[in-house]
C-alpha cells in the first residue's frame, strides 16, 4: 500500500504541492506536516507567541482527527521556534 496524503476539510487549503500529512502503510504511521499558528490562511495574535503555539496544536489535532487518530497518539513532536525568547510562552501554551 502506497502512503496517502491527508488534508483536513476544517482547515484551508495547503499551500503548493502540500499536504497537512501523510499516512504511511508501515503501521500506519501518521506524519503532521509542519502546522504554523494560522486560522483560515490569517495569522492568529500576531506578536503573541502563546496565542500562535495555541492555534498550531489546534491545528494538529484537526491534521490527526482527518487521519483517524488524535493527540494521545502522538509519540515525538518537533518544534522550531524563531528565537530562543519564545521558548517561555511556548512552554506556557
Amino acid at each position: 500500500m502506497a502512503p496517502r496524503a491527508v488534508t483536513s476539510k476544517e482547515l484551508g487549503p495547503t499551500l503548493g504541492m502540500y499536504s497537512h500529512a501523510m499516512v504511511a502503510p508501515v503501521g500506519e504511521i501518521v506524519v503532521v506536516a509542519g502546522q504554523v499558528g494560522t486560522d483560515g490562511g490569517r495569522v492568529v495574535g500576531p506578536g503573541d507567541v502563546v496565542a500562535q503555539t495555541r492555534q498550531t496544536f489546534a491545528n494538529i489535532e484537526k491534521v490527526l482527527r482527518a487521519a483517524g487518530c488524535g493527540m494521545r497518539d502522538v509519540v515525538r513532536f518537533q518544534t522550531f521556534l524563531t528565537h530562543a525568547t519564545d521558548i517561555d510562552h511556548f512552554m506556557r501554551a
